[in-house]
């Protein structure tokens, strides 16, 4: 009897599968239907990719019952500029960050007037020595590659992720440890924070980015998105610390901590 043929999942399936497994996790009884956990704070990433196709969000509209929360003036762009799904009901972005530190450079080991942009990074002389945060899953690696994709073309990611060999790491302290011993010269998807700590001890003083006109200013949410679970177990007090959060109370105390 010939062998079943391997199932081909996609992208997609495989962020839904992994998101049942965590509304399984969040449940308070194993998957039973009784949730734990009421809201969800992260990126989108995995919000709109994982839970939302699973209908683990119930919409955010209804809960919001403070005034000020959805007042356009209160908010860059308008209040409606921070729905991170299309249909604007499921997952708001309250927070983010100015970024444009897509690559970083070693400048012990590469100097600086080598890289004007990230079409640098196509030079064949720098195959394999690039190193880059795993853009498969969320996090600055896959942002880093949607802007050069935004800027340069879909045609230029694939030959930097083809033809250049990246490494690819999901540590991201792994990661800045290859750049500070010089493993690695080119970092994409590099965590500024992790650099910080290593710069703090004396090392790793000569890493820097690359400013690129191209991808200078972004827009980085990180982690400052909000979803309200499907069957939240405590929606009273979940709609409390809601509306509390994107309060200007909740924002200036988000910003702080």
């Amino acid at each position: 009897m010939p062998s079943p043929r391997p199932i081909q999942r996609s992208r997609s399936s495989c962020w839904a599968a992994a998101a049942e497994a965590r509304l399984r996790a969040f449940s308070g009884s194993g998957g039973a239907g009784v949730f734990a956990w009421d809201l969800y704070i992260s990126g989108p990433t995995s919000a709109l990719a994982g839970f939302k196709p699973v209908g683990g969000f119930d919409p955010l509209k209804p809960a919001l019952i403070l005034p000020e929360v959805k007042e356009d003036s209160y908010w860059i762009g308008g209040f409606d500029s921070g729905w991170a799904d299309r249909e604007k009901k499921l997952f708001y972005v309250f927070a983010g960050t100015l970024a444009g530190d897509n690559i970083y450079l070693n400048g012990d080991l590469v100097a600086a007037d080598e890289f004007k942009s990230a079409r640098n990074l196509l030079d064949p002389k720098w195959r394999g020595k690039i190193v880059i945060q795993d853009p498969r899953i969320e996090g600055k690696g896959l942002t880093d590659i949607l802007v050069m994709s935004l800027a340069y073309g879909e045609d230029f990611v694939r030959k930097l992720l083809a033809e250049q060999k990246p490494a690819v790491s999901r540590d991201r302290r792994r990661l800045v440890e290859w750049m500070v011993r010089g493993r690695y010269p080119i970092a994409i998807g590099l965590n500024e924070y992790v650099l910080v700590l290593f710069q703090g001890t004396g090392v790793g003083q000569n890493i820097s980015p690359v400013i690129d006109p191209k991808t200078e200013i972004y827009w980085a949410s990180g982690s400052s998105g909000i979803g309200l679970f499907n069957r939240a177990p405590h929606p009273n007090a979940a709609k409390v610390y809601l509306n509390w959060l994107l309060s200007r109370s909740g924002q200036l105390d988000w910003v702080q901590t």
